[in-house]
């Protein structure tokens, strides 16, 4: 529990400093900044849920499929894919009927939702590889500590590949109290350290990107 409650902490503590550093972020730092803001909305309906012991698995049904629209625009956006409103246009078609057909024949509503959160943490990973492998070629970027997408994306693959893990465990270990609690604390250290960074690089946005090149 109190490692729940640290976790609320530091991700309401990244919220506020991005809200301070908002007007300095480019368009794809203000979308990741609003896909943080977007889980905490989440994990305040979750808590809430809980407080009035309602089932939680249909806010992530809906969840996931909202997060993982903003998250694939962000990458859109940061990494320079080409055609950009297509992709959009094909996300915003494709993503809800995953989550209606997942939904509907393969996980209920009532049910864990981890189908789709492997799939989202799948394509996470992999357009993170590309990012960072696109950033660490470019001859143009001297210093890449320096350029806050850096550590975007580094913070995204390790969260993702962490979520990929607990999702891929969490059914077949669901009958052990002990290790579910074990694998949910280690996904919980992971968004904490994640979050630090994340939160650092948007006190320091402003500087990182002046002394990026």
């Amino acid at each position: 529990m109190a490692l729940d409650y640290f976790y609320y902490i530091v991700l309401f503590l990244t919220i506020a400093i991005g809200f301070l550093r908002l007007r300095l972020f480019d368009k794809g730092a203000k979308i990741l900044y609003v896909c943080i803001v977007t889980g905490a909305i989440n994990e305040i309906l979750v808590y809430i849920s809980k407080c009035y012991k309602f089932n939680t698995m249909p806010l992530y049904h809906i969840y996931c499929v909202v997060e993982f629209f903003i998250i694939t625009l962000f990458f859109i956006n940061s990494a320079h894919f080409r055609r950009k409103r297509l992709y959009i246009l094909l996300l915003a078609i494709l993503l809800p009927a995953l989550g209606y057909c997942n939904l509907v024949f393969l996980q209920p509503k009532t049910g864990l939702n981890s189908n789709m959160f492997l799939l989202e943490s799948f394509a996470v990973i992999a357009m993170s590889l590309y990012s960072l492998y696109a950033i660490l070629v470019n001859d143009k970027l001297t210093f890449v500590h320096n350029d806050p997408y850096f550590w975007f994306w580094v913070c995204l693959l390790i969260m993702f590949s962490g979520t990929f893990f607990f999702w891929a465990v969490i059914i077949p270990i669901s009958n052990n109290p002990r290790l579910t609690d074990i694998a949910q604390d280690i996904q919980v250290i992971i968004n904490i350290c994640s979050y630090i960074v994340i939160g650092t690089v948007f006190f320091f946005y402003p500087k990182m990107v002046k002394n990026k090149h």
